[in-house]
């Protein structure tokens, strides 16, 4: 959540976000239109990154990638400030 909020604060444009807790997050993912299979997809894919499961501070991406990888905040910060599509931005 800081780093969304560090991402949030440093562009003019707002990203809207609401921080569920886990029961009411799963609970939401089938009244957006979703089938049950990607909802529950979706769900347990959330509930392993918060548990830490992308952790990984090896480094095997940069040797993979051939350059240091960038931090989230900086990506967020890159792509919301190039001149964007309102389709894009907007989720559509």
């Amino acid at each position: 959540m800081v780093r969304l909020q560090r991402c949030r604060t440093s562009q003019a444009r707002k990203i809207g976000y609401k921080n569920l807790p886990e029961a009411e997050f799963k609970a939401a993912l089938p009244t957006a239109g979703l089938s049950l299979f990607l909802a529950t997809l979706l769900w347990s894919s959330h509930a392993a990154i918060a548990d830490g499961v992308l952790f990984d501070d090896s480094r095997d991406l940069s040797r993979l990638i051939g350059r240091p990888s960038t931090a989230m905040p900086v990506s967020v910060s890159e792509a919301l400030s190039r001149d964007l599509p309102a389709k894009v931005l907007e989720g559509r």
